[in-house]
């Protein structure tokens, strides 16, 4: 059990939310994990994905060659990195001549691939390394919890065999904390943040669906665990025409206030947990 992570956090957490990276580092670190930042960062390579550069895969191949050669796992704070990671090494495991060819490109650094380092998602480690006694439950968190579970994190199908259509992972964390959990129809629909780069209306749309459907079953109070949906919900949610503003929390803050965790110190004060 590799308890050293290097903590990827993707573009838009380490730009726009730091709040959520800072919570999640405090978490882990009071879970007895040692997390380690990425050096000399670059973008997991989401947004060029295959279909839109042919040379995508370099890009996470370098960061999980960076783990590697660290001994390290990857955790990531996005589903949209944990999904680009995971097909990059599902494609590099399967195709040699692939393999040769990054492999080439990284000698260059001084890094290899070989497919050691295994990618998690936040929601992975806290499944794996949160206590299942009851001293850190929360029970009543005083709103309405509704959840948007980062849907590329168990898709595709084929690099989750074992978790079968629907992994429910964060709910289960959730539920593990005794709060009470809104259902609403489109829980597990895409946010529809993807499509920011291509076209904002839609995305737009499709995050007003799944908010709409969420506050008419009775959420004040959306839970999500992606720097994507965290983007969509947070900033365009004023776009969305809804008539009130539903709060939008990550999965970190709740298990950090369940656990008795300060996130409300140093800068983070200005956008940690009060302010929802």
């Amino acid at each position: 059990m590799n308890r050293r992570l290097m903590l990827y956090p993707g573009c838009v957490v380490l730009s726009r939310f730091p709040r959520y990276e800072a919570v999640s580092r405090k978490i882990l670190a009071s879970l007895g994990l040692e997390i380690y930042p990425v050096q000399e960062f670059c973008c997991c390579g989401a947004s060029l994905g295959p279909g839109v550069l042919e040379n995508w895969i370099h890009l996470p191949a370098y960061t999980l060659a960076q783990a590697e050669r660290n001994g390290l796992d990857v955790m990531t704070l996005c589903g949209g990195c944990t999904n680009t990671f995971r097909r990059a090494q599902e494609s590099l495991d399967r195709n040699p001549v692939l393999l040769d060819r990054v492999n080439r490109g990284l000698e260059g650094m001084g890094l290899s691939y070989s497919g050691v380092a295994r990618v998690k998602h936040l929601i992975d480690v806290l499944d794996e390394y949160l206590p299942r006694d009851d001293h850190w439950v929360m029970g009543d968190a005083g709103c309405a919890v509704a959840l948007s579970p980062p849907c590329q994190v168990s898709r595709p199908r084929r690099l989750y065999e074992n978790r079968g259509d629907t992994w429910q992972g964060m709910r289960q964390i959730v539920e593990r904390m005794a709060i009470p959990i809104v259902d609403y129809p489109l829980e597990n629909e895409c946010c529809g943040a993807t499509l920011l780069t291509v076209d904002r209306s839609m995305a737009i749309r499709a995050g007003s669906s799944k908010l709409r459907s969420a506050m008419t079953h009775g959420a004040d109070t959306l839970c999500v665990a992606c720097g994507n949906c965290l983007l969509l919900f947070e900033r365009y949610q004023k776009r969305m025409g809804l008539g009130k503003q539903i709060s939008v929390v990550t999965l970190a803050e709740l298990v950090g206030r369940a656990m008795g965790i300060d996130c409300e110190t140093g800068n983070e004060a200005r956008e940690g947990l009060a302010r929802h």
